[in-house]
Parts: structure tokens; sequence; C-alpha cells
């Protein structure tokens, strides 16, 4: 956390908390930019053996974008309910979250 044995010693706690939680996020970011790299590099090295066109995504999937696709999901399925072209019924677990928001 570079900090020295006065800053530590002067820190409340409060702010300890807040480097630390700064420290943590930019570990996460280094770990997650490291992996982005390993999975693009994998990628690059499996096309040349297939066919088939590969997404550094097809081989490893991080959670948040696990759940930004799923929320995008749900997002395009109620502009499709909404919008009277598509007469199309939400699936049960979309049909959940819906009444659960409204109550």
């Amino acid at each position: 956390m570079n900090l020295t044995e006065q800053q530590f010693l002067d820190a409340t706690p409060y702010w300890f908390r807040r480097k630390l939680a700064g420290f943590q996020r930019l570990e996460f970011m280094r770990d997650r930019a490291e992996w982005d790299k390993t999975r693009w590099l994998a990628a690059m090295l499996l096309q040349v053996h297939t066919k088939k066109q590969l997404k550094p995504t097809d081989l490893l999937e991080f959670p948040d974008e696990r759940e930004r696709r799923q929320k995008e999901t749900i997002r395009i399925a109620r502009q499709m309910a909404a919008d009277k072209r598509f007469p199309t019924t939400l699936p049960k677990k979309i049909d959940d979250e819906q009444s659960n928001q409204s109550s």
C-alpha cells in the first residue's frame, strides 16, 4: 500500500479502510488486465487450429461480463415485450423480476 510507518500510525480507521479499498481495486485491475491478455493470447493461438472463429470470451467469461450480458438480454426482452410488433411473452424469470420491482 506504499505507506510509511508514521502514515500507518497516524491513519484513522476510515482513512485506512479507504486506502485499503483503493489498493485492492488497483490489484484487481492489474490481475484482470493480466487475465485479459492471457485470454486473448490463448484465443489467438487456438484460432489457427480451428475453423470456427474464436473470441476470447468463448474461452473464459469473467463474472462481471456474464452479469452484463444477462442484464442486456433482459433489457432486450423487455423492449420486445413492450413493442407491439413482437407479440411475445417474457420468460418466467423476467416476469418474476418485474413483479418484484413494481412492489
